[in-house]
């Protein structure tokens, strides 16, 4: 019987994506991320099954190529088979070799464009199926002429080049879920093992890709915040659907959820570096792709569609967040599945992680990052690896991007994982001086260009209207006043003036924001943000304990800018009791962890969060809109105290967790749904 060797090509005959290679070849690096950014939503809702993986590929393809000669692009694709010929593994080459030598026929079935994959394989006997180019009048039209060769595909190309399947013995090779049916279909197969040559794209891939025992008890909580975001939509709509007006103004005064700005809407709406540069550097162009989603589908539909497509990230970051908690206990503290599902329900149960992943603030983005970087790190120290430089780079420019001060964290988890070896000078020269210095002078750079000339314009205008309003004002006494001589009717007026201005002054102090603000160390800079005044005490028990777990029902989400007050005490005595308990599971978990280096880790950064908040007080009076940047450690703590107890305490202490999920779930969810619903 006649034999067939049916191979991958992409990370099983290569150590890459030559998707890729080939763009990063033909247009450089900058163009390619920047092009993969662009497309970033529907990568996403890719990597959540939510969108044809061949569709997103040739959306990504037809931006690169589209308008591109055919003879141009197969000269691109000789050339780079030529100067890539490297990036085929050696032991699948002397593979491929001996096989042809005993006379069997090879079918390379890949993915990818064949007009870049051919030219690995010629002259030879080896046939290419793949993906084919759309070609009219000579140029690339940008879109496939053939399905993409992916999964079931694959098969049916195969049966289509050889289509009596039992006058052959087929033998196949794979490494990925793309060629799950072509690894069936075989008489015999091999599943290639993991590359050590993975790129970084890749290994970011990975990292989201849903496992199988987690897919059901994630879609419910998927669900769950899908049902959440629409609520808030709903609230909301009639103000930020419009497309015309001042819609800083209108989004800033409108939207009234404890005290989350919403930026991210008007960034979307009207694309600008909004954010604080020196707080939130890269924040504002992570966020540019969906811009341009938005404003295409506002150019369609004719209304502004910001609240639904800020629902994709935030959906997005809470499915994620909640997928990498239950790694963190299941795969790196190593409890039971149901313990694992357990703790990662009981992190998003508590009120101001819900809140988090609805609005559109940065806090939901901080949180993702935070646990993915605890993750890597973990996984790290579980095999005995250090954070190399590029891995602490990406890490960096995620979480130091999205919120500067996480970039402190991802250092902490470093120290914890590296050790001594972080003090190296060219470690802390490449992944501490350099992408800092970078981040610092980005953050310059976007104050002197967006910030600067914005703070300019506003006190220009404040200006203007002061003089307006004061040359009104002194015709309005002039066409009144009985005073004849003109130095008296100046003199008059100048001090009514002060004393108007001593008023509006007492007024204002009287606001419910200069009420609640604290008195900072020093009114400049960073220390502006800073609180000396305000009870520790009192903060820790009402909102760093009391309303990041549970809702206040007075005041309920109020904004301290405007109604609630900095302090605000619970109803009855049961909400201090959970409090209790939530804080001694704490101290339990604690006790346990401690002797771990990993938790160390989570403690260090929350130390660090701690440091902040209640000793320089940055944030005090609204400390549990913080709370996405630290809480985690409660189900993190409760992991290891799971896991060190056996018996009759580890039946009870799970009666305990279920009886606070529970909880927590009914009496967060029925004030949430209330509030939305008003």
């Amino acid at each position: 019987m006649k034999k067939v060797y049916a191979f991958d090509f992409d990370g099983t005959l290569t150590d890459r994506d030559t998707l890729i290679e080939f763009i990063r070849f033909v247009f450089g690096t900058p163009r390619m991320v920047w092009g993969f950014m662009l497309h970033l939503p529907w990568i996403l809702l890719m990597r959540l099954g939510l969108y044809d993986n061949g569709k997103t590929k040739e959306r990504v393809f037809s931006h690169f190529f589209k308008g591109m000669t055919i003879d141009e692009f197969n000269d691109y694709g000789s050339r780079f088979a030529e100067i890539h010929c490297h990036i085929i593994r050696q032991e699948m080459d002397d593979l491929l070799d001996n096989i042809i030598m005993d006379g069997a026929d090879v079918v390379v079935v890949t993915a990818s464009v064949t007009n870049w994959v051919k030219p690995f394989f010629c002259p030879s006997s080896i046939t290419v199926i793949g993906t084919e180019a759309e070609v009219r009048d000579g140029r690339l039209t940008g879109r496939f002429a053939t399905p993409n060769c992916y999964g079931p595909e694959k098969v049916r190309r195969l049966l289509e080049l050889m289509p009596n399947r039992s006058e052959y013995e087929l033998t196949a090779y794979g490494d990925s879920r793309g060629d799950r049916e072509m690894l069936q279909f075989a008489d015999k197969h091999f599943l290639c093992k993991e590359r050590s040559g993975r790129t970084y794209i890749q290994w970011l891939l990975k990292a989201f890709r849903v496992k199988r025992e987690e897919r059901l008890p994630s879609l419910l909580l998927l669900v769950f915040f899908i049902v959440a975001n629409l609520l808030v939509v709903n609230k909301y709509f009639s103000v930020f659907s419009l497309t015309d007006g001042d819609l800083l103004k209108q989004q800033m005064w409108t939207f009234e959820v404890s005290g989350f700005d919403p930026i991210t809407y008007t960034v979307l709406s009207s694309w600008d570096a909004a954010y604080d540069p020196y707080r939130h550097p890269l924040l504002a162009f992570f966020l540019y792709p969906f811009y341009l989603l938005n404003s295409t589908l506002a150019n369609v539909v004719g209304i502004n569609l910001v609240q639904f497509v800020v629902m994709i990230p935030l959906v997005f970051f809470a499915y994620y967040s909640f997928l990498f908690a239950y790694r963190i206990c299941r795969e790196i503290i190593g409890v039971s599945r149901f313990d694992a599902f357990l703790l990662s329900y009981m992190l998003f149960s508590f009120a101001y992680v819900m809140v988090t992943f609805v609005v559109p603030d940065h806090f939901a983005p901080s949180m993702l990052m935070l646990l993915m970087a605890i993750y890597v790190s973990g996984k790290c120290m579980q095999r005995g690896r250090r954070l190399n430089i590029r891995q602490t780079w990406l890490l960096f420019l995620f979480t130091a991007g999205t919120t500067l001060s996480n970039g402190v964290k991802v250092y902490l988890d470093a120290l914890f994982v590296n050790g001594r070896k972080l003090f190296r000078p060219k470690y802390i020269l490449l992944a501490i001086v350099v992408p800092c210095a970078l981040m610092w002078a980005f953050a310059a750079w976007e104050y002197s260009r967006f910030t600067e000339p914005r703070m300019e314009r506003a006190k220009a205008k404040m200006i203007n209207d002061g003089k307006i309003e004061r040359e009104e004002m002194f015709a309005r006494f002039c066409d009144t006043t009985s005073i004849q001589d003109s130095a008296r009717i100046k003199a008059v007026f100048d001090h009514q003036m002060r004393v108007l201005r001593h008023q509006r002054w007492l007024a204002n102090q009287k606001k419910m924001n200069n009420v609640n603000k604290g008195e900072p160390l020093e009114d400049k800079g960073f220390l502006k943000w800073t609180d000396i005044s305000t009870s520790r005490w009192e903060s820790i028990v009402e909102n760093v304990f009391g309303e990041s777990i549970q809702f206040h029902q007075r005041f309920l989400l109020g904004d301290i800018m405007k109604k609630r007050p900095a302090i605000i005490e619970y109803d009855t005595w049961l909400q201090y009791a959970v409090e209790c308990i939530v804080a001694l599971l704490l101290i339990a978990g604690t006790v346990f962890g401690c002797r771990s280096r990993f938790f160390l880790m989570v403690a260090c950064g929350v130390a660090f969060d701690a440091f902040i908040h209640l000793v320089l007080g940055f944030g005090l009076n609204e400390v549990y809109i913080m709370t996405a940047h630290w809480i985690f450690i409660i189900p993190i703590a409760l992991a290891f105290l799971l896991k060190s107890v056996a018996g009759w305490p580890l039946r009870l202490l799970r009666v305990l967790v279920v009886a606070l999920v529970v909880y927590l779930y009914i009496y967060n969810v029925s004030l949430f749904v209330g509030y939305f619903m008003a």
